[in-house]
């Protein structure tokens, strides 16, 4: 059985989830400028500055596993017509 991700906005109890995925980011050095891990306590300012309408952030979640993706511009095209398709 195929299962199909879902895109979903981030919520505050996602932000544990965040801050190890970014927290690996550091520690392999090859995809963010920090060079110090955070924890959530660190973190939760600046979740609390992103937007549903402005600024959003979107988790993906396929088979039970969370993956996560910060999502810095607007959908387009035909990934706008699925975020509206999942969003029903």
């Amino acid at each position: 059985m195929k299962t199909e991700p879902i895109i979903r906005f981030a919520k505050i109890t996602d932000l544990p989830s965040i801050v190890d995925i970014y927290n690996q980011a550091i520690r392999t050095k090859c995809t963010t400028g920090d060079v110090e891990e955070f924890n959530v306590e660190d973190r939760i300012e600046w979740f609390k500055k992103y937007d549903k309408n402005a600024y959003p952030l979107y988790i993906l979640w396929k088979l039970q596993v969370k993956f996560l993706d910060i999502v810095h511009y607007h959908l387009i095209g035909k990934e706008e017509k699925q975020w509206q398709r999942l969003q029903k």
